[in-house]
Parts: structure tokens; sequence; C-alpha cells
């Protein structure tokens, strides 16, 4: 019996052996599992960050640059029309005429 308990005793002090090492190598691999995860997910993430950064300046630019040629366009078409305006009336002063009067000769006759 004594034989018996010191056999029991040894084969439970191998599994623990075997167990400790079983636990230590699964913490490792887990450990390692995890900083690459991490690893691979900060680098991911990074990039996915500066991507959106990028695109969302790449959009903001063509908004930008969409807005100024309408707003150059606007200012082109209101200084043409000012300049026609303006070239207008400098005849019709020279002519003698004002569209107001011509309307009102012509109501009364």
């Amino acid at each position: 019996m004594m034989e018996q308990n010191r056999i029991f005793s040894e084969v439970l002090k191998n599994q623990g052996a075997i167990m400790d090492d079983a636990i230590k190598q699964y913490t490792e691999m887990n450990s390692k599992m995890f900083d690459y995860a991490i690893q691979h997910y900060s680098e991911t993430n990074s990039k996915l960050i500066q991507d959106a950064i990028r695109s969302q300046g790449q959009m903001m630019d063509d908004i930008i640059k969409g807005q100024g040629r309408i707003f150059d366009d606007a200012i082109e078409q209101f200084s043409q029309k000012n300049a026609r305006m303006l070239d207008d009336a400098t005849k019709r002063q020279a002519d003698g005429t004002n569209p107001k009067d011509v309307k009102k000769k012509k109501v009364s006759t």
C-alpha cells in the first residue's frame, strides 16, 4: 500500500508538472497571440484612420475648389452684367435717351 501511495503521489507530481508546462505554454502562446493581435489592430487601425483623414481632406479640397469655381463664375457674370449695364447707361446718356422716358411717352400717346 505504501508503494501504491508513493507511485500515486509520483504520478500526481508528474501530472502536475505536465499541467504546469501546458499552462505556461498556453499562457505564452496566448500572450504572443494577443501581442500580435494588438500590433496588427494598431497598424490596421492607424492605416484606416490615416486613410479616412486623407479621404476627408481630399473631399474638403474638392468641395472648396468647386465652391471657388462657382464663386469665380458668379463674380465673372456679375462683372460682365455690370459692364454691359454701365456701357448701356453710358450709350443712353450719350444719346440722350432714358428708357423710363420712352415708356412714359409711349403711354401718353
